[in-house]
């Protein structure tokens, strides 16, 4: 069984060459990448024509006008010859032997999708928030020397593998969406089209996440952005996703949020990070979980 890697990438030349290195050092060797340049304004086309030749692997580059992940995606799949589509973002390190737990896993599992955790390199962190931040996105995976079947709808988008004929069954990802679209291709593929959806730790990935607070802020709008688009879609979920809204209507509950998602007060949360001094670490990490948990919240009237 060959696969197609199909990496989305806006903006990336400076790094896209890290994970082409990586998916060099694979165990499993059948499989072509397809980068899918998303309106990028940077030279990512003419880094990856200059180096393809160094790879084993076929490489081709696909352009097109920029439209968010989901419709990157898709259009990497739509030029992917693989029967088996591994989807792996442009910001990550692929750990040696995670194409062939994908493709193998597709052996024995019709009709399913296997995800695969993000895992984040505290080494090469250097704020604190994101160390932070790190420690919690550990926590939300459990280690397993096999491939388990999961209850929810979360999936990974950096680090998903589906047959292609199931892909194209569905559809593909919701171009409607700007965020969420891989929440909302589990949900979709699990309560609509009965597609079983596994996970195996062993497949993980490295993520370059360095995010500070604003830039974690910041993306937390965009997320939240999109899920009200996926409430609207899909209305049922608002019951069913409880702890993603904040429903309480006391003042002081409402006042607290707000303020800890307020870009002033998380400017004046960097600046007491330099001021504290170092006995304060303690303060500074229960601030840093109420920063977090608010900006995980959705406000609903």
């Amino acid at each position: 069984m060959n696969c197609s890697i199909i990496i989305p990438t806006f903006n990336r030349g400076h790094h896209i060459l890290k994970i082409l290195d990586s998916l060099a050092e694979q165990t499993f060797k059948d499989f072509e990448v397809v980068i899918s340049i998303d309106g990028s304004k940077d030279n990512t086309r003419e880094v990856i024509e200059t180096n393809k030749g160094q790879y084993t692997f076929p490489i081709q580059a696909v352009v097109h006008p920029n439209g968010g992940r989901a419709k990157a995606r898709n259009r990497g799949a739509h030029s992917a010859k693989g029967d088996v589509l591994i989807f792996f973002d442009d910001d990550c390190l692929v750990n040696p032997n995670s194409v062939e737990y994908h493709c193998l896993f597709h052996n024995h599992h019709a009709n399913s999708i296997l995800n695969g955790p993000g895992l984040i390199d505290t080494n090469r962190l250097k704020n604190e928030f994101a160390k932070f931040k790190a420690e919690i996105v550990s926590d939300w995976y459990r280690q397993t020397d096999e491939s388990v079947l999961t209850e929810g709808f979360e999936l990974n988008g950096q680090n998903i593998s589906i047959p292609r004929e199931l892909f194209e069954r569905m559809g593909g990802f919701n171009e409607e969406l700007t965020d969420g679209e891989d929440f909302e291709f589990a949900y979709r593929a699990k309560s609509s089209m009965g597609i079983l959806v596994y996970f195996d730790y062993r497949t993980y990935v490295m993520d370059f996440d360095d995010k500070d607070i604003l830039s974690f802020y910041r993306r937390r709008q965009e997320a939240n952005k999109g899920t009200s688009k996926l409430l609207e879609i899909y209305p049922a979920l608002l019951e069913y996703r409880s702890k993603w809204f904040f429903k309480s209507k006391n003042i002081f509950h409402y006042g607290l949020l707000l303020g800890l998602r307020n870009e002033f007060f998380l400017r004046f949360t960097v600046l007491l990070s330099y001021l504290i001094p170092k006995f304060a670490h303690t303060v500074r990490q229960k601030l840093y979980a109420a920063i977090y948990t608010a900006n995980y919240y959705l406000y609903i009237e």
